[in-house]
């Protein structure tokens, strides 16, 4: 089942107002790779799709529960297939640069992004004990540092704007894949 939060129109028709609608189409062209890679994956590896919801912070597939090395596949597919679309870079060279941002983007390892799930994911496969509490340091240093590079480059203001979708989407805490319920970005 699709659901479509109803704040993502009003967002989208801001988009349409700033954003040119070339580089508007070839973002929600990345996107759609992206998400399309996941559910590949899923489906490749025997999982089982029980919703997709688009939201303000992006879109979440509601999956079944999988186990962690399957779970950890499903991840990265997204951000892979994000990146290959930079084999299209000569000839549409806008898709490939939002794939590779939207790529990169997803692999930064804060959880719930995809490189935050695989993180998460590769220690449960590494039977770490204290995991989550590793995935929360780096977390938290990924986003200092990440926020430190912005606020250098361009002041305090992008540096929060920037940060502030994956902050969000921590606070709104998916429950991890240790815990059987799988939510992938």
């Amino acid at each position: 089942m699709l659901r479509i939060d109803p704040g993502v129109w009003i967002l989208a028709a801001l988009y349409v107002l700033i954003i040119p609608a070339d580089w508007l189409l070839a973002a929600f062209l990345a996107a759609a790779v992206h998400e399309g890679c996941h559910l590949a994956a899923v489906g490749i590896l025997g999982g089982t799709c029980r919703g997709i919801a688009i939201g303000c912070g992006g879109a979440v597939i509601d999956l079944a529960p999988m186990e962690p090395e399957k779970e950890l596949l499903c991840a990265l597919a997204g951000p892979m297939g994000s990146l290959l679309l930079l084999v299209l870079c000569h000839v549409f060279p806008q898709i490939a640069i939002c794939g590779l941002l939207q790529g990169l983007y997803n692999l930064l390892p804060v959880y719930p992004l995809d490189g935050g799930r695989a993180l998460r994911c590769f220690l449960t496969l590494l039977r770490v004990s204290n995991g989550d509490r590793i995935e929360g340091v780096i977390r938290n240093g990924v986003l200092i540092l990440g926020f430190l590079v912005l606020v250098l480059l361009f002041g305090p203001v992008p540096g929060v704007l920037i940060l502030g979708i994956p902050v969000f989407k921590w606070c709104a805490r998916k429950i991890p894949c240790k815990r059987r319920q799988i939510k992938v970005q």
